[in-house]
């Protein structure tokens, strides 16, 4: 296959060079990140080994599930506003205003 030379910024090179895994080429990385596709879960894995992400992730869980709660105890189910549109008539339906 033939070569071509390219020109790019500075700062493009940066993060393809950041971008690089072992053993990886230029043309690796590039043809790797043209490459993805739709659905590709394996690009997460491992993301939340960083205890301290993990458990913020978790106390945001918590809170939500206990504003949830509150909500649906509380306050009036059949119309409410909630955090990005009005609830009416349905725990599971949003509308959109």
């Amino acid at each position: 296959m033939g070569r071509k030379t390219i020109s790019i910024q500075k700062d493009t090179y940066d993060r393809l060079r950041s971008a690089k895994r072992k053993g990886e080429g230029f043309n690796d990385v590039i043809h790797r990140l043209l490459k993805k596709e739709k659905g590709d879960l394996s690009v997460y894995f491992g993301v939340l080994k960083d205890e301290e992400v993990l458990e913020g992730l978790e106390e945001n869980c918590r809170k939500i599930r206990e504003l949830s709660r509150y909500i649906y105890d509380v306050l009036d189910t059949n119309t409410f506003i909630g955090f990005s549109g009005v609830w009416k008539n349905s725990w599971s339906s949003w509308i959109k205003m």
